[in-house]
């Protein structure tokens, strides 16, 4: 081979190769032509095509969620439908066609079409169906719109707090309005942080059910209930009943709307004694060893005071209370007189508007003259009412100490420290843990106790007026309690609206009989759910070995007879 020819293959060889390249890139530059001519021209008839969809992100919120990351709120996109007038044929067939897969009026859908404007709404939410139907009507103008919705996966379960929002997604009612801001604030994306409640789903669902269930068995006409921690003010329950589903707004004045922990007024009866006693051993009024003369009827002015089962005898401070005598009460309360109740009945909250972090949280109705007969009245539950939050309030200052500490829907930080305000002493803190234990040990609230909780309570039956006017048999029964009361960790109170003397009471309306047995119900249940461990025997007895002799005996007696008949049981 002559050089010659070799200089003639290489030549070749580089044309071949280099027409290969012009090929390529050719195709290469042809592709991306075509691609540019697509977007610049075909996209622009596209989106003149009937059923052109354009997300459209409004008003995105936070998730709400309870204290362990479960979702009480959340949003979804949905798709809307809307129009560009200038577009849309207005022939009737058109009209009807259009108002006939939207479910409207064929006048409103002329209507909105009848407008200047470049975009207006034909319906903000439309199922899926709905959308398929519009894109085979195939009328111009048309668009689908995304958009955030709001829903609440608890439905019923938390609606009285959650509360709701309106079409744009703006908060309307519920902690959704008092937290607009807040649940909006944070930039949409995955990073965005949830909103955290002090609620706990599960102590809610327990609560609930129980809370309905006693509304069922005593006949009921509704109820409340909630369950606060006593150091921190969290809530992890609260229920009103009836309630709704968040997802289905109901009118503002339907009654399932009333929350009755936050709204409702009452005068809480008995229960109330609890406050009054707490109080007047802070002062040093009153000594647990102080004797009361029960023995007759005690008249202040025209008025009479008496007690549901008289004991017609003298009775020391315990006897008092666990005996829940409205005479030896009122004697205390006489004794400390209107200037000292007042004080304390200040510094617990109850003459002032509780601060909670819902909408509509109703004033305290306060007696206007607080002559004598106000004063020994208010100390046991009546003239004065109050709301259930603002009580269970009060009462958890008693039993934790003596520090009174705002309510919280919200969860805390567990490492913070929690401010609050010293209302009574620890010492009258210590001496009302007794008592309330007592009383579920021997008193009026044996049906509410929870073996090994060490449930400590007091029971209210307090006459309901009726337009203005008390009507006799027509009562609010209730308890409040604390577990467990050697360290209390959570308060519990149950109201009952007018509960049935039925057999289940055995005839009976008093809270005894109904929300007493309820409570103990609830605190069964919740409390493995808050994690508290059962109270060993020896730190019960030692509460025991404080108590008077014949507490101690009877005490005894119920657990050897308990003991006695665990043996018999087969196992």
């Amino acid at each position: 081979m002559t050089p010659r020819r070799t200089e003639i293959e290489a030549v070749l060889l580089g044309r071949r190769r280099i027409g290969v390249l012009l090929a390529t890139f050719g195709l290469l530059f042809s592709t991306l032509a075509f691609r540019l001519v697509d977007i610049t021209q075909f996209a622009a008839a596209e989106k003149a095509r009937p059923g052109y969809v354009r997300p459209q992100d409004g008003i995105s919120r936070r998730d709400v969620v309870d204290r362990n990351g479960v979702p009480v709120a959340t949003d979804v996109l949905v798709s809307g439908v809307g129009a560009d007038p200038r577009e849309v044929p207005k022939d009737g067939e058109t009209i009807r066609s259009l108002a006939a897969v939207l479910n409207r009026d064929p006048q409103a859908i002329a209507r909105l079409l009848d407008s200047d404007r470049h975009f207006v709404w034909l319906d903000r939410r439309i199922s899926p169906s709905q959308q398929a139907s519009l894109l085979r009507l195939g009328v111009p103008g048309i668009e689908f719109r995304d958009q955030p919705r709001r829903v609440y996966p608890q439905a019923n379960l938390v609606a009285h707090l959650i509360g709701q929002t309106g079409i744009d997604n703006n908060g309307l009612s519920g902690l959704e309005l008092t937290f607009d801001k807040e649940i909006r604030a944070e930039p949409a994306g995955r990073d965005r942080q949830p909103f955290p409640l002090s609620i706990d789903l599960r102590v809610q669902q327990a609560l609930r059910e129980e809370l309905a269930e006693a509304i069922r068995t005593y006949e009921a006409e509704a109820g409340n209930a909630i369950i606060m921690d006593v150091h921190s003010g969290e809530l992890v329950g609260m229920v009103s009943l009836p309630d709704f589903d968040a997802n289905h707004p109901v009118s503002p004045k339907d009654p399932r709307r009333f929350n009755r922990n936050t709204e409702g007024v009452y005068e809480v009866g008995s229960m109330f004694k609890a406050l009054t006693l707490a109080t007047l051993l802070d002062a040093g009024t009153i000594r647990m060893d102080d004797m009361w003369d029960i023995r007759e009827r005690l008249r202040i002015g025209r008025r009479t005071i008496g007690d549901s089962h008289m004991l017609k005898r003298w009775a020391n401070t315990t006897d008092v209370f666990i005996n829940s005598s409205n005479i030896g009460t009122a004697r205390m309360a006489l004794k400390g007189g209107k200037e000292l109740q007042r004080y304390y009945l200040e510094r617990l909250g109850l003459l002032d508007r509780a601060q909670l972090e819902v909408p509509g949280v109703s004033p305290p109705l306060v007696p206007r003259r607080w002559p004598d007969i106000t004063v020994a009245v208010v100390s046991y539950g009546h003239t004065l009412a109050v709301t259930p939050i603002s009580f269970l309030n009060a009462f958890a200052a008693v039993v934790n100490g003596g520090i009174l500490r705002p309510a919280t829907l919200l969860r805390r930080d567990p490492s913070q420290p929690v401010a609050g305000e010293r209302v009574i002493s620890q010492a009258a803190s210590d001496q009302m843990r007794e008592l309330l234990w007592l009383n579920v040990v021997d008193g009026t609230g044996t049906k509410a106790r929870v073996p090994g909780m060490m449930v400590g309570g007091k029971t209210g039956t307090a006459d309901k007026p009726v337009n203005g006017r008390y009507v006799k048999g027509v009562v609010i029964s209730s308890f409040v309690a604390a577990f467990p009361m050697n360290d209390p960790k959570y308060a519990v109170m149950v109201m009952l609206d007018n509960p049935t003397a039925n057999k289940a009471s055995f005839g009976f309306r008093y809270g005894s009989w109904n929300a007493a047995p309820a409570t103990g119900r609830v605190i069964s249940r919740v409390a493995p759910l808050l994690g508290v461990p059962l109270v060993p025997e020896a730190v019960e007895d030692r509460f025991l070995m404080r108590a008077p002799p014949e507490i101690q005996e009877k005490e005894l007696k119920r657990r050897g007879k308990e003991a006695r008949i665990a043996a018999l049981e087969p196992a």
